[in-house]
């Protein structure tokens, strides 16, 4: 389920260092890591309701590659993203200095993308997309480690596939670890209970999908995974709102420079479980 900051935030400039092609039938944005590195791994961003050609979400993968990681963005919506002018009519619509004149079709508009949005993208159509694709991408590359980002409607993918759930044909996992920054529509405590994978999450105090409340009762659940050998951390940003790690307002210095260290936090985590034996050793 989506709340109104999910259409809300604004959108980054910046060079580009990656391309696109199709990769396991899929238009993908792909970043690479320096050339005189090898990758650590492979990082796959399951992306918010902004898709894959959102400049915030290719502007991260750009990040997560200079850090020396191989990092493929799908379309895993099939084109059906919201655009992203969505957030100019979002704030819009709940300015009240705004006539109703003025909110009323903005309101409508918002209806008009989310709507939509929310059937085609619907779990028994994303599901398998995306786990076809995590599922080729692992098989493709046996002797590398396989991770998952995912920011908002990703989040959510990201948690089950931390769940270890979804196997290849010889019975692995599809990822090492995991990602994910304000996750949107986890179902608690299960989602969290299935975990059985490394599992970092970034959330804010202010964020009104995954509330203080929710990550209380998350945080218990997490600490005993930690405790029992699954490495699993819940970083709070203070007074964070949902999208900040994807779409931080850049004139506001505070929500910049925790996106910045919810970057941080994503790299030291995919740093610390790509170390060690890789498949196929």
């Amino acid at each position: 389920m989506s709340c109104k900051d999910c259409f809300r935030g604004t959108i980054h400039a910046g060079p580009l260092s990656g391309s696109v092609q199709t990769l396991h039938n899929l238009p993908t944005y792909i970043s690479n890591a320096p050339a005189t590195t090898t990758p650590k791994g492979i990082i796959v961003i399951i992306p918010d309701v902004f898709g894959w050609e959102m400049p915030n979400a290719r502007l991260v993968a750009d990040q997560y590659a200079s850090a020396g990681y191989k990092v493929l963005l799908p379309d895993f919506m099939d084109g059906g993203a919201i655009a992203a002018p969505i957030m100019d009519t979002m704030e819009t619509a709940l300015d009240s200095a705004n006539g109703i004149l003025t909110r009323a079709p903005a309101f409508l508009s918002l209806a008009m993308a989310a709507v939509p949005f929310l059937i085609y993208n619907r779990a028994a159509v994303a599901s398998p997309k995306i786990y076809d694709y995590f599922r080729a991408v692992r098989e493709e590359n046996k002797d590398m480690k396989v991770a998952a980002a995912g920011f908002c409607w990703g989040g959510k993918y990201t948690t089950l596939l931390c769940s270890g759930q979804e196997k290849t044909a010889d019975g692995r996992p599809l990822v090492d670890c995991g990602y994910t920054a304000h996750p949107s529509s986890l179902v608690l405590p299960t989602d969290i209970e299935l975990v059985t994978l490394p599992l970092s999450i970034a959330n804010g105090t202010e964020d009104i999908q995954l509330t203080k409340e929710k990550m209380e009762q998350m945080r218990p659940i997490l600490e005993r995974k930690s405790k029992e050998g699954v490495d699993c951390e819940l970083v709070v940003y203070e007074e964070a709102k949902h999208g900040f790690a994807i779409r931080a307002k850049k004139d506001d210095e505070r929500e910049e420079r925790q996106m910045v260290e919810a970057i941080e936090q994503a790299v030291r985590f995919f740093d610390k479980h790509t170390e060690g034996e890789k498949h196929g050793d």
